[in-house]
């Protein structure tokens, strides 16, 4: 967060269009910092998250905030069905994401083959002037 008041300063941010993502772990603390402050993103996306143990609600700050799940058929780190599951719960708990699994992708593999997807996504999303 310091550094994206660093970045805030020193560049013209269009502040409705900051955008979080992280992979693995990072997928897991995009998802943590997503929900810590979430009236800082326009969206978040998790790749291929290692997100054990979060305990979401349906009051959860990042609900209201896009989120997308990207996660590899291939991947034998964090098991597509873990994802899957992360997905599913958020879904039932009504937060507006977006789950997407790709054929052929391992945990690695996933950043690269996931960029398409995510600029989609991130294009998708800007943040309301309210918020």
């Amino acid at each position: 967060m310091d550094v994206l008041a660093m970045v805030r300063k020193e560049f013209n941010v269009d502040d409705s269009r900051i955008y979080l993502m992280g992979h693995s772990l990072g997928g897991g603390g995009a998802l943590h910092m997503g929900e810590k402050y979430s009236s800082t993103w326009a969206a978040v996306a998790a790749l291929a998250p290692a997100a054990f143990g979060f305990q979401w609600t349906a009051d959860s700050e990042l609900r209201d905030v896009p989120l997308l799940i990207i996660q590899g058929d291939a991947d034998t780190t964090v098991l597509p069905a873990v994802s899957q599951q992360l997905a599913e719960q958020l879904k039932g708990l009504k937060f507006r994401s977006e789950y997407k699994l790709l054929p052929g992708f391992d945990h690695g593999g996933i950043i690269a083959g996931s960029m398409p997807d995510v600029f989609r996504f991130f294009a998708e999303h800007t943040q309301p002037a309210s918020k």
